[in-house]
Order: C-alpha cells, then structure tokens, then sequence
C-alpha cells in the first residue's frame, strides 16, 4: 500500500510540474497551439534521431552481405562448380547401309551402338573443407567416388546387327563430367583389367558439354562375356 501511494504522489507531482511549466509558459505569450507544436516538432526530431543508428546498422549489415557473396564466388570461382556425372558407357561404332535405288551403288553411314552397365555400384566420401577470407568462412567439398560394374554380353542377333559391321577398332568408354575443374588427378578406367586415361571429349555433345572419354581394345571376344570396369574420381 506505502509503494502504491508513493507512486501516486510522484504522478500527481509530475502533473503539477506540468501545470506549472505550462503556466509559466502561457504567461510568457505563447498559446497552447504554438506550445504543442513545439512539442510535436521536438518529438519528430528525438524520432529522426533515434532512426540515425537504425540506418547505419542496416547499411553495415547489407555491406557485409554483399561482401560475403563476393568472397563466396571468388572461393567457388576457385573450385568446380557442382557436378553431374553421367556413364561410363559403352561406344561400339558400326555401318549401316543407306538404302538405296537398284541402280545405285550400295553406300554406308556410321552410327554408334551405345551400352550401359549392366551393373553399376557407385560409393563415395564427401569432406567439407572451411575457406577463410577475412571475417568470412567458406564451406566447400572435396568428394572420392569410385565408380565399379560390368558391360553385359552383347547379343548382335538381338540388335539386328551383323557382327562384321561392327568397328571394334574405334570403340570407346565414354564417361560424362560437367566440370574439369574440380579434377585432381588424371582420370583412368580400368576394363577388364587393362588401364586407359580418360581424355576431354566431345563425343557425346548432344548429351553433355563436356566428358571424358577413350579409345579401347575390343574384340569379339570381349563381347561374349563380362567386361569389369572400375573408375576412381578424386
């Protein structure tokens, strides 16, 4: 009860202050108007004041914003991009004739037979890796993938394609990278025991910008059987 009273005591005193300034304040010529303009305009100005340190926080924090995102693409700019891997595949080129009119000799045109894994067992380890520029830090990762399966036989009869157009001798693995950059080390493929470097290729244009591929030693043989494979991506 003694803190309650003492409150109302202060207030009333505050509004007797109030009174009297005002008073005063009359009695000096000025009106109520004017004063409450006054009041009015001083308040605008302590608000305009107070938003001074507002602004110049947000301008510090979209500065630093930008900043980051700049030190973030000259980091990235640094390392690959994320990627997209596609293969390996199979490239078995072969000739098949262009049909033609009784009169005209027989032509030929080139094609590609293109065979997938029959089994394809992809694994892989992803390691972060903190970048620091100035007040800033950067995650990027650093990846091992290992990439083993089989070709299955290849079964001409099905394919309707006679085993003697086939062009064993430019036979091809084709395996798909969107971004060299990211490479460390030289790319190989081992195939059936036999190793081959990978090599920056266009042979598939139309399915990716950019991959790697090799020439191989195929015989018929080869394609009766199994054909293992293992590729390692650091």
């Amino acid at each position: 009860m003694e803190t309650k009273d003492h409150s109302e005591q202060e207030s009333k005193q505050f509004e007797e202050k109030e009174e009297q300034y005002l008073q005063r304040t009359l009695s000096k010529g000025w009106s109520r108007g004017t004063l409450l303009t006054l009041k009015g305009i001083g308040t605008f100005i302590l608000i305009l004041l107070m938003m001074i340190p507002m602004i110049m926080i947000s301008e510090l924090v979209r500065e630093r914003k930008l900043r980051q995102d700049e030190v973030r693409e000259e980091v990235s700019s640094k390392w690959a991009n994320s990627q997209t891997l596609s293969g390996p595949i199979l490239i078995i080129p072969y000739k098949k004739i262009i049909p033609a009119n009784k009169d005209e000799k027989i032509e030929y045109t080139t094609e590609n037979l293109y065979i997938l894994p029959e089994k394809l067992d992809v694994q892989g380890i992803v390691n972060p890796q903190i970048r620091h520029r100035s007040i800033f830090d950067v995650t990027v990762y650093q990846s091992e993938l290992s990439f083993k399966g089989y070709f299955a036989p290849i079964i001409l009869e099905n394919l309707d394609i006679p085993a003697s157009d086939l062009l064993l001798d430019k036979a091809q693995i084709y395996f798909g990278l969107s971004d060299f950059r990211g490479i460390e080390e030289q790319l190989s493929v081992q195939l059936d025991g036999k190793t081959y470097e990978l090599s920056a290729s266009d042979v598939l244009g139309s399915i990716s910008s950019s991959a790697l591929s090799t020439p191989i030693l195929l015989t018929a043989e080869n394609l009766a059987q199994n054909q293992n494979f293992e590729i390692n991506l650091n």
